[in-house]
């Protein structure tokens, strides 16, 4: 990934804080609603381990670059030239701090497959934001833009990049459409759930994937 995002994969040793953090950030209301696993942080540690022994899913966490203060930013813009005021190396980067998970999945495999005319080479991403005051300002949907982008690179044979966030979701609803996912309309997933479908596709690949999307399993 590209600053000011990076990836990196969620690790499930009990020395490391992840699953402490994620395990934090589901229990919070937003996710609460909308991920509905507000889990112990033991159960993200086994599920991130059974992930790792399947080609089904992977586990990361997103970390973002926060812009410092706008005082520190007009400051250091008021001293620019200014050969006595040159800015340390902790003045010249941005706070870097883990912001959300992610899960990248493949929807064949998912019961989200039922849904459309899912291929095994298709891809998906689950998202969480764990800092609330982070969305709504459209700093998301350059990753999610990037993340596509990434995984059609990583697979050559993926030609749809699919997008399932709960149909009450409408932050990320607003955020996949900027990023260039088209909106394919609400899918029951399951009695208990009911999602919003959003699809992305590798232009080379026609209009193939999107009649997946449109069709009825």
């Amino acid at each position: 990934m590209k600053p000011p995002f990076s990836l990196r994969p969620a690790d499930p040793d009990p020395e490391s804080s992840d699953a402490d953090l994620v395990a934090e950030w589901m229990s919070r209301p937003h996710l609460r609603e909308t991920w509905e696993q507000p889990w112990p942080a033991e159960r993200w540690r086994q599920d991130w381990v059974a992930k790792t022994h399947t080609t089904y899913a992977r586990a990361a966490i997103l970390s973002y670059s926060i812009p410092r203060s706008p005082h520190i930013r007009a400051a250091k813009e008021a001293t620019r030239g200014d050969a006595s005021a040159a800015p340390t190396p902790s003045d010249e980067n941005d706070a870097t701090t883990p912001v959300g998970y992610v899960e990248i999945y493949r929807p064949h495999r998912d019961e989200i497959g039922s849904s459309y005319l899912s291929q095994p080479h298709d891809l998906g991403a689950h998202i969480a934001i764990g800092k609330p005051e982070l969305t709504g300002h459209g700093i998301f949907s350059s990753f999610l833009s990037e993340l596509a982008a990434a995984l059609l690179e990583q697979d050559p044979q993926c030609q749809l990049v699919l997008g399932e966030p709960d149909y009450r979701n409408t932050r990320t609803h607003r955020a996949l459409a900027k990023a260039g996912f088209q909106d394919f309309g609400e899918r029951q997933q399951r009695a208990d759930r009911r999602v919003r479908l959003f699809g992305l596709t590798r232009p080379s690949a026609g209009r193939e994937p999107q009649q997946r999307l449109e069709a009825t399993p």
